[in-house]
Order: structure tokens, then C-alpha cells, then sequence
């Protein structure tokens, strides 16, 4: 599956601290080898007024969980990500998609 990051991803990617960066980038390479794989948490977010709204585990760290998010083309298999933060933001983003 390819997969891209969108200008918006990155901002969101650089403004976190290196040690979670590390840790996307980790979850990012298991993403690559297998996106359902043990850990990734590859899902649909059900719900949304898009239906090809994906996510995974992007790590946790101090007990902070975090995770990306992407829009997802069947068809193409690839997965255009738009955000990463934490699961607190993520919830939030949620309730707007």
C-alpha cells in the first residue's frame, strides 16, 4: 500500500517533540511492511461524512497515545495522510469529520 503525507500532515508532524516523532516514524515503518500488522490498529473510522477516513497507531509516549490520519482510496490502495497528534486531539477531530 503506498501512502503520502499531505502539507498539512507535516506541519502537524514537525510541531511534535522528537521523541514522538521517532515513535511515528517507527509505527510508520511497521505500517509499511504490514498495514495490518500487530500494533499498527490500520481501522475505517466509521461514522464520518467521508467513508474513507482511516487511522492508526502512531505510539505512545509518557503515557500520551497518538495517531494519524488519512484518506483512504480502495481502489488505488493508497492512503493520503492529513494529521497526527494525540488521541485527545483525535478524539476531537472526530466529532467534526
Amino acid at each position: 500500500m503506498r501512502s503520502y503525507r499531505s502539507p498539512r500532515f507535516n506541519k502537524a508532524f514537525e510541531k511534535l517533540i522528537e521523541p514522538v516523532r521517532e515513535l511515528a516514524r517507527e509505527q510508520y515503518r511497521k505500517f509499511a511492511e504490514n498495514p495490518y500488522g500487530p500494533g499498527v490498529d490500520f481501522h475505517a473510522i466509521k461514522g464520518t461524512k467521508t467513508k474513507d477516513i482511516v487511522a492508526v497507531n502512531a505510539g505512545t509516549y509518557l503515557k500520551v497515545q497518538y495517531r494519524a490520519l488519512g484518506v483512504y482510496d480502495r481502489k488505488a490502495q493508497e492512503v493520503d495522510w492529513f494529521w497526527i497528534g494525540t488521541h485527545e486531539e483525535y478524539n476531537s477531530i472526530l466529532k467534526r469529520l
